[in-house]
């Protein structure tokens, strides 16, 4: 696949690694969406599609899950979140890289 040529479907490569618009979805990333969230694939593309910036300001959520997201966020990359999973993204030259998979755990204060 040239840097061009960016698939509209999720497209599946030898390294297991998937392809869905500007990024590249590694395999532990899917691994982790698997074991984590459920589901497969579509589900994660469709998750991903629907997702948006993540707020690492959010009180509501477990700390070591945004202390995660800030780690990878001095490294230069972000999240994005749809309200039930988390994608850590790392920027490359021409796709961004989802390297991993997170669940929201939330923490309800009384």
């Amino acid at each position: 696949m040239t840097e061009t040529d960016q698939a509209t479907e999720p497209a599946l490569e030898q390294s297991d690694n998937a392809y869905h618009r500007h990024y590249r979805i590694t395999s532990h990333a899917i691994d982790r969406y698997i074991e984590r969230i459920g589901g497969d694939l579509g589900n994660m593309i469709a998750d991903l599609d629907n997702a948006w910036l993540f707020d690492t300001a959010s009180k509501r959520l477990a700390r070591r899950i945004c202390a995660c997201i800030a780690r990878h966020e001095r490294k230069g990359g972000w999240a994005m979140t749809n309200g039930r999973a988390i994608f850590i993204i790392m920027p490359k030259a021409h796709q961004h890289v989802i390297v991993t998979t997170l669940r929201m755990i939330y923490t309800w204060s009384k």
